[in-house]
């Protein structure tokens, strides 16, 4: 049996969890008695594609300004200037096992739509 594609987009695009399953997992839970890869085939053909989220901070609109605006006003630094700055990192982790990464279905144009994207794990509710 070859899935259909409307009870399968409708399926995939029900909320942000469907979103992240497996192949396997959509075709077990639509019921479809055929290959992952023809659930996978289908999709592809609808524009929906396996991606890795984009990372999103959740920055506020004030600290947003507030970064924007310290930028600019070093906009005209040289070189030596930018090497007495003191950057600060972040380290990611993952509680799923060495070298876990997330996927999610999705279209190009829903990039950073809110249920498709990693929030950082520091960030406000």
């Amino acid at each position: 049996m070859t899935p259909r594609e409307p009870r399968l987009k409708a399926f995939v695009a029900r909320d942000a969890r469907t979103r992240r399953l497996s192949w396997e997992a959509v075709r077990q839970e639509v019921g479809y008695a055929c290959d992952p890869r023809a659930i996978r085939e289908t999709m592809r053909e609808m524009g929906y594609h396996k991606r890795v989220p984009r990372k999103k901070s959740n920055a506020s609109p004030e600290n947003k300004e507030k970064r924007v605006a310290w930028c600019q006003a070093r906009l005209h630094w040289a070189k030596d200037e930018w090497k007495r700055v003191v950057w600060t990192g972040e380290s990611s982790f993952s509680t799923a096992g060495f070298g876990h990464r997330p996927w999610v279905i999705r279209k190009v144009d829903e990039e950073y739509h809110p249920d498709y994207t990693d929030k950082n794990l520091h960030s406000r509710p």
